[in-house]
C-alpha cells in the first residue's frame, strides 16, 4: 500500500483499526506516518501524543513526535507567511495559536499574533500578546510594537471620549454640558494640543487657555473687571447730579469695603502662589488629577488627604519620580495611593526636587493600565453632593 502510495486507503484502513482497538499504539504509530506523508503534520502530532501518553518512556515514540512537531511548525509558520503576506491576519490567527501551543516559549510568535492584531485594528489585545513576548524577551522590535499599541490605544480613547462629548454638548442642559467637560479635560490629559478639546474648553468656562492656574486667576480678574465698570457707570451717572468730590469718596469707600470683604479674602487666599491646583477627589477621580498635572508638565507636590488614605507624589515636569504613603515608599506606595485614594482633598503646591527618584514609569502608561472611571459611576455618586468644580467652571464661563 505505501510502495503504491495509496496514503488515502491506508488512512481508512488505520483509522478503522483504531475504531476497534482504540489503544493500539502501532497502528496510530503507522497512521502519523500516513499523515505525514500526506502533508497533515498537525494530525500525526496528535496521534503521536496520544501514543506518548500511553507509552511516556519510549524514546522511539518522543523522537517521532519531537520530529512531527518541527515539520508541523516549518508548515505553519510557512502558511502563516503567506497569509500575512496576502493580508489575512485573521485567518493567519488562529495557525498562530496552534503553533504557540506547541512552541509557548517561543517570544517571536506572540510578537507576530501582536503585529496581527494590530493590523486588524484590536490594539487592546495586541498589547496583550506583546507583553507575554516581552516577558520572554525584551527585544526593542517588541517594545517598539508595544508603544505603538499603546499610541493606538490613546487615539480610540481620544476618539470615543470626543465622540461622547459631542453628543452631550448637542443635548444643551448644564448637567450634560458639565459631563461633557469632564471627558474634555480627559481629552486634553492625552493630547493637550487637541484643538477641538481646547476650543471648546475655553468656550464652556471661559478661559483664554488650558492650564494650571488659569482657572482661578480668569475668575479674579473677571470678577475685579465687572466690579470696575459695575462702580464707574454708577459713578458717572451720578456725577452729573450731585458733587463730584461727595462722589469720589463714596468710590474709594466701596473700594475699600471690595477690598477687606470676605469674598476677596476667600478669593485671594485660594490664588496664593505656592498653590497650583486643588480640589475634592470626589469630583475628579485620582486618575483625572495625575493625568492633568503630566499634560501640563507641572513641578511640585501633589498631597492626598482621606479617611482610608494620606500620602505625596512628587513630580518634575509632569512626570512622578517618588511617591510616599505611611511609611511606604516609591511604587509600593504609589499602588497604595491609586488604590485607595477615594473622596478626599488633593492640593498641587509648586516645589523644586525634594526626595530621591524611586519611580520611573511614565505617567501615561500608569493611566493606561488603570480601570477607566465610567460616566455612569461619576453621575450616580454626585447626585447627593455638592456642586463640583466643572458645575463651577461652567457657571463662571456663562
Amino acid at each position: 500500500m505505501f510502495v503504491a502510495r495509496d496514503y488515502p486507503a491506508g488512512e481508512v484502513l488505520y483509522k478503522a483499526l483504531l475504531i476497534r482497538e482504540p489503544d493500539n499504539i502501532n497502528a496510530m504509530i503507522e497512521l502519523s506516518v500516513v499523515y505525514e506523508a500526506m502533508g497533515k503534520p498537525q494530525n500525526a502530532v496528535g496521534l503521536l501524543e496520544r501514543a506518548a501518553n500511553l507509552r511516556p518512556d519510549d524514546r522511539d515514540i518522543a523522537e517521532r513526535k519531537a520530529k512531527a512537531l518541527r515539520k508541523m511548525a516549518h508548515v505553519l509558520q510557512s502558511e502563516i507567511d503567506s497569509l500575512v503576506r496576502a493580508g489575512a491576519h485573521e485567518e493567519a490567527l488562529p495557525k498562530l495559536s496552534i503553533l504557540i501551543q506547541a512552541q509557548p516559549d517561543n517570544a517571536d510568535l506572540y510578537f507576530q499574533k501582536a503585529r496581527c492584531h494590530l493590523r486588524l485594528g484590536r490594539p487592546a489585545a495586541a498589547k496583550g500578546e506583546i507583553a507575554r513576548a516581552i516577558r520572554l524577551d525584551a527585544a526593542d522590535h517588541f517594545l517598539e510594537l508595544r508603544e505603538q499599541a499603546n499610541e493606538k490605544i490613546r487615539g480610540m480613547k481620544v476618539q470615543s471620549l470626543e465622540n461622547d462629548a459631542r453628543k452631550l454638548l448637542a443635548q444643551g442642559t448644564p448637567g450634560a454640558d458639565e459631563e461633557a467637560l469632564r471627558m474634555i479635560v480627559q481629552i486634553t490629559e492625552f493630547e493637550p494640543e487637541h484643538a477641538w478639546a481646547n476650543e471648546q474648553y475655553e468656550r464652556l468656562t471661559g478661559k483664554g487657555g488650558f492650564g494650571i492656574g488659569g482657572i482661578g486667576s480668569s475668575s479674579v480678574g473677571r470678577f475685579l473687571g465687572d466690579v470696575w465698570n459695575t462702580s464707574r457707570s454708577i459713578t458717572v451717572g451720578v456725577l452729573s447730579a450731585w458733587n463730584q468730590r461727595l462722589w469720589v469718596m463714596v468710590g474709594i469707600l466701596l473700594a475699600l469695603l471690595i477690598l477687606v470683604s470676605p469674598l476677596t479674602r476667600f478669593i485671594v487666599g485660594r490664588l496664593r502662589p505656592r498653590v497650583m491646583l486643588e480640589g475634592n477627589l470626589s469630583h475628579f477621580s485620582i486618575q483625572e488629577v495625575l493625568g492633568f498635572i503630566n499634560a501640563h508638565q507641572a513641578t511640585g507636590e501633589l498631597k492626598i488627604k482621606s479617611r482610608t488614605v494620606s500620602g505625596s507624589f512628587y513630580f518634575a515636569n509632569g512626570e512622578i519620580y517618588h511617591c510616599e504613603c505611611g511609611k511606604e515608599q516609591g511604587q509600593s506606595a504609589l499602588k497604595t495611593l491609586m488604590k485607595k485614594a477615594g473622596n478626599g482633598l488633593f492640593v498641587l503646591r509648586s516645589t523644586g526636587r525634594v526626595a530621591k527618584q524611586t519611580i520611573n514609569t511614565p505617567v501615561s502608561l500608569i493611566l493606561l493600565d488603570l480601570p477607566e472611571r465610567r460616566p455612569t459611576d461619576l453621575g450616580k455618586s454626585s447626585k447627593k453632593k455638592t456642586p463640583s468644580r466643572m458645575s463651577a467652571l461652567l457657571k463662571s464661563g456663562s
